[in-house]
Formats: structure tokens, sequence, C-alpha cells
């Protein structure tokens, strides 16, 4: 039996999901499942770099022409980590033509 006074901390089931969305309206172009954990909390690994693994996985798609998408178009990441973390962040990348 778990204290009870760490169970705030240890979530049943935590995804990192990462988005790469519109630099203006946030629209979502493509998204992914970077990361899953049963019982683990914000201090484990996939859940404390799931803002930066997100900023990787977007800055490559972006590299690799961002699919469809017309090539000189801006991508933000957009991750979250349930309540751990999550935002939209400042930094753009430019799809490769």
């Amino acid at each position: 039996m778990l204290d009870r006074t760490k169970q705030a901390f240890i979530c049943p089931h935590t995804t990192c999901k990462c988005s790469a969305v519109s630099d203006t309206v946030g629209f979502k172009f493509k998204g992914w499942d970077l990361s899953n954990c049963k019982f683990c909390g914000c201090t484990n690994a996939a859940m404390a770099n799931c803002k930066q693994a997100c900023i990787d996985t977007v800055s490559n798609y972006a590299k690799m022409g961002c699919g469809k998408l017309v090539g000189g178009s801006y991508v933000v990441p957009k991750h979250d980590a349930g309540s751990c973390s999550k935002g939209i962040h400042e930094t753009k990348f430019k799809c490769a033509s």
C-alpha cells in the first residue's frame, strides 16, 4: 500500500504526448506518444524529459519537411506530460522545402 502523502506525486498511468502545431493558431499537424509509463512520478526520466524530447522530435520533423505542409511553414512543439508539465513552446521550426 502506498503512503498517502506520496500518492499525489505518482500517477497510475502517464504519457508524454507531443505535437507539432501551427505557429499562428495552434492547429495540430502531427502528434506522437513519446513515452508511456505506469506508476511513475514526475521525476521519472520519461516525464522529466518530455519537454526536451518533444522539442527534438518537432525539430527533426521540420528538418524532414513536415510531411504534407508547404515548405517554409513554421511549427512549434507542444508537449503534455499530464500533471507533471505541459505547454506550447516559443521555439519555431521552419519546415524544410
